[in-house]
Order: C-alpha cells, then sequence, then structure tokens
C-alpha cells in the first residue's frame, strides 16, 4: 500500500499563507508566470545598484483567486534578496490606519532572518556603517558596547551621515538613533529602539539620555525615515498584499456614505478607502528608492483607481496579469513536484512522476490555475482514500465529487481520547502564565483541527493565522478566516484570545 500512503502524504494544498513568503519554496514551478519574472529581475537589476533614491513606477499584479499572486510575492521575494535588495511586505488584512499598518509591515519585514541567519535589520544597520567608514565587523560588537562607547559610535555616524547627505541626514537622525538601539544586547536599550520605530512614545528620560529630538513620530515619518535608510544599502521591494478583502468590505457599506442621511459605519468605510487609495498614492513620492508593488484582484485594483483616487494610477505602471497555467508541461511539473518529495519519503517507486494522475489528465490543465488543479487532485486523492486504493484517472472532467463518508466505528479512537484524558490536569490550564503557553497552543490546535475536520465548499477557502502585530501583549491567540472567492475574497473571521488574568484591570 506503498502507493496510498505516498499519495496521502503528498502535499496538495492549494493556499499559500502570507507568512510562508519569507521562506523558499519547495514547489515553485520556474515556468509559472515567467514573463512577469523576467521582467521583475531586469527591473531589480536595473535599480539595485544606481546611487539616485528616486523609486521606480509601481507595479500591479492583478490576477483572478488561486492563479498564484502570494506566491509570486514569494517569488519576488527570493529573487530581491538574493540580488541583494532589501524587501518588505505589507499585509493589508487588518488595515484601519495606512501608515500604521504600512510601519507594521516594515518592522516586522526588518526582523526577518536573511543571509547568514542576520537579520534584515543589522543588515540594513551594516550598510549604514559602511558609509560612515565603521568596519562592518563593528556591526555585532557594538550591540554589547556600553552606552557611553555606544553614543559615541553613534555621534561618529551621524556626523558623517549629515555630511554626506545634507538634507536628509539632519532629518532621519532620531531613525538611525533607534536603529542603533534596536541592535543593542541591552534590553532597556533596546526596548527604547523597539518602542520609537514602532511609532509608540519614549519616555522623556530616554529621550534626553539617547539624545533624541523627539520622543515620538508619527508613523508615516517613520516609514520614510526607514525608507530612506534603507536605500542607502539599495533597492528596497514593497509588496502590498491582501487588500481584497479590506476593499471589498469597505467598498459594500461605504456605498451612500455621500448622502446626508449616511450612517456612521458608511463614512468610516468609505474614510478606510480613501485612505487606501491616497496611500498608494503617496507611497511612490515617500519612499526612496523603493519598488511599490501593489497585488489585488482586477476588481479590486479598478475601485481604487476609478471610484476615489484616479491619479493613483500615474505611480503605477500598466497593471501585469496572472494567465492562467497555460502549458500541460507546466501543470504535469506542479503535480510531480507535489507528489516526488512523498514517494520519497515512503519509497515508493512509481510508474511515472504523475501517478495517479495520468498524461490525459493533464490535457486540459493548461486552462485551469494552479489553485484549481490541486483541488482536482486532492479531490481525486481524498476519493483513493475512502476507497483504501489508488486507482489512476484520465481526463479532468472525470473527477468525481467526493462521495459522503461512510459510517465507522470510533470504539477504538474513544478509548484512547479517554485515556487521553484522564491524563490532562485541568488545574494548570486556567494558571494566568498558561495564558500565551499552554492555553494558546491547544487554541490554535482545536483551530487547526477544525479547518481540517471539515469539508468547504470548492470557492471557500480556510486560513489559520497565528502571527500578529501588537508588540509584548498579543491581540489574539488565534484567527479563522473564510475566504469566499467568488465573491472578491469576501472574509469572513473568529478572532479568539485566552485570557486568565486574574487582576480585574489586567483583564480590561
Amino acid at each position: 500500500m506503498k502507493d496510498l500512503d505516498a499519495l496521502r502524504a503528498a502535499d496538495l494544498d492549494w493556499v499559500r499563507h502570507l507568512d510562508s513568503v519569507w521562506n523558499d519554496y519547495a514547489y515553485d514551478v520556474a515556468g509559472l508566470h515567467q514573463e512577469v519574472r523576467e521582467a521583475f529581475k531586469e527591473k531589480v537589476i536595473l535599480y539595485v545598484a544606481g546611487e539616485d533614491h528616486y523609486s521606480p513606477l509601481g507595479w500591479v499584479i492583478e490576477g483572478a483567486a488561486g492563479s498564484g499572486k502570494t506566491h509570486l510575492a514569494g517569488v519576488f521575494r527570493k529573487l530581491a534578496t538574493d540580488m541583494g535588495a532589501n524587501f518588505v511586505l505589507v499585509d493589508m488584512t487588518d488595515v484601519h490606519d495606512f501608515w500604521e499598518t504600512v510601519l507594521q509591515g516594515f518592522w516586522s519585514s526588518l526582523q526577518q532572518p536573511f543571509e547568514g541567519g542576520k537579520l534584515q535589520s543589522e543588515l540594513v544597520l551594516e550598510a549604514l556603517l559602511r558609509k560612515t567608514g565603521v568596519k562592518k565587523n563593528k556591526v555585532r560588537k557594538i550591540a554589547d558596547l556600553s552606552p557611553a562607547k555606544r553614543e559615541q559610535i553613534t555621534l561618529q555616524v551621524l556626523n558623517q551621515i549629515i555630511k554626506n547627505f545634507p538634507q536628509e541626514g539632519p532629518l532621519n537622525q532620531d531613525v538611525i538613533r533607534a536603529l542603533i538601539l534596536l541592535n543593542s544586547n541591552d534590553l532597556a536599550q533596546k526596548n527604547v529602539g523597539f518602542c520609537w520605530l514602532q511609532g509608540l512614545s519614549i519616555e522623556d528620560a530616554d529621550k534626553a539620555a539617547y539624545k533624541f529630538l523627539k520622543t515620538q513620530a508619527k508613523p508615516m515619518d517613520v516609514v520614510r525615515g526607514l525608507s530612506w535608510v534603507m536605500s542607502l544599502r539599495g533597492l528596497t521591494v514593497l509588496v502590498f498584499d491582501q487588500l481584497d478583502a479590506i476593499v471589498n468590505q469597505h467598498h459594500l457599506l461605504a456605498q451612500g456614505a455621500e448622502s446626508g442621511t449616511a450612517s456612521e459605519a458608511q463614512r468610516t468605510s468609505k474614510a478606510i478607502i480613501e485612505g487606501l487609495a491616497g496611500g498608494l498614492l503617496a507611497v511612490h513620492d515617500l519612499m526612496s528608492k523603493s519598488l511599490n508593488i501593489v497585488s489585488c484582484l482586477q476588481w479590486t485594483w479598478g475601485i481604487l483607481k476609478n471610484e476615489v483616487l484616479s491619479p493613483a494610477a500615474a505611480r503605477y505602471e500598466p497593471p501585469r496579469h496572472l494567465d492562467l497555467i497555460g502549458e500541460a508541461g507546466l501543470a504535469r511539473q506542479l503535480i510531480a513536484d507535489r507528489l516526488g518529495p512523498a514517494n520519497e519519503q515512503v519509497g515508493f517507486e512509481t510508474p511515472y512522476p504523475t501517478y495517479p494522475f495520468s498524461e490525459l489528465f493533464f490535457e486540459q490543465a493548461g486552462s485551469l490555475s494552479p489553485r484549481e488543479l490541486l483541488m482536482r487532485c486532492n479531490d481525486h486523492r481524498r476519493a483513493c482514500l475512502r476507497a483504501g486504493k489508488v486507482t489512476e484517472i484520465g481526463r479532468i472532467d472525470l473527477v468525481e465529487p467526493m462521495p459522503p463518508s461512510p459510517g465507522a466505528s470510533l470504539d477504538a479512537l474513544t478509548a484512547d481520547f479517554e485515556k487521553l484524558r484522564a491524563k490532562v490536569a485541568p488545574d494548570e490550564l486556567v494558571q494566568e502564565e498558561a495564558e500565551d503557553g499552554l492555553l494558546e497552543s491547544l487554541l490554535r490546535s482545536a483551530c487547526y483541527c477544525l479547518i481540517r475536520e471539515n469539508d468547504l465548499p470548492r470557492n471557500v477557502d480556510a486560513l489559520l493565522d497565528v502571527d500578529f502585530p501588537g508588540g509584548r501583549v498579543r491581540p489574539l491567540h488565534a484567527r479563522i478566516r473564510l475566504v469566499f472567492r467568488d465573491e472578491n475574497d469576501r472574509e469572513e473571521h473568529c478572532c479568539l484570545r485566552t485570557i486568565e488574568r486574574k487582576n480585574a484591570v489586567a483583564f480590561q
């Protein structure tokens, strides 16, 4: 039954989570969207080594749901970083204030590991120090310096930056101070840099001690400063993703917002849409040496361009559209790459690389999106698992819907469950210290199981989010998102957090 085990183990997941953009993807088919890839490489090569700080026209990547927009963002990340560029990913899922969301994207992206395990913030700092004559190997040493010696280095860096860049240097000296503090191994110093770069207010005593000009800066100004400092290293590729749900939601709510009887919710939604479009308009002029890429459905860009602020289109090249798979050979490679690791894992020697999906199966695959192809393969996989044997499949249009699950005895599973339940110590779950540990992990596991155990319609995807902005106190522990692909990626969210605080104020 090695064939069945291999098919069971194959990764046929058709939804790529946005966080995976930061990881090299094992299942990339280089021929997919090849024209867009080549144009991107040419653009990065053209700008990555340039000395000026101006930004090129932005890009808009359009495509139907499942065409590979988020996957392509991961491709852009790898291509950009391999060529020495910076990369920033902005998740627009929960946007309320445009610049706060962009700042969170910059902050999160700077904390991502790059070459040699170094954080992107370390590489940016190294480039900054090189511009001021400080040796590269001094970066790690700066992290352990005493406050007095660290301030000495900081002054050396600032004096040289202001000398070399008399206009930009003085405006961005607080950003530079915060970056250097963030790199410190001293927790107090690191926290000051952390707070300032998050757009939060620092104490007056810290402002004086570390010689900041301001205790707090607006998110837009922090973004502007970070973008300029990052431009000293080279080009920044800035990708905006997950706009569709928020634009769809607020566009619908904003209908009639200009009437005299409009509700507060309608006016708020209209303001959010206008803030998004205005931000995408301003980002070209605000950023330094930044290739700004908007990844969305065609419907979404149409709203932002035509119904809110049409001048935004002047800052972007004509949209690039992601086509369907196009060629049977690409479809075969996509599935063979998914099946290969599973076959090797169980030691199954296949008759051909795409077994049990025959040559005939791929004749029409070029007319599908990558998501549709993977979903159809998964339908057949599940049918084989239910039947207890693997059968080859021919034409795509012969793939049958999955039959109802037959009744089965759960006695053995119930017995195992009761044994495990007897070992649980409930008192441990209600301890205050378990809130961000044991309870959080159980909640996430429950959400994962809920998604895995329930079949959804073909046009609905279920995603589990576990990473959220918000600093040391996480606003959520888990969130399930249902994405309705046939409704312009409209989303429904189930947001969860465990709270075990015993102090009333802390609980609030």
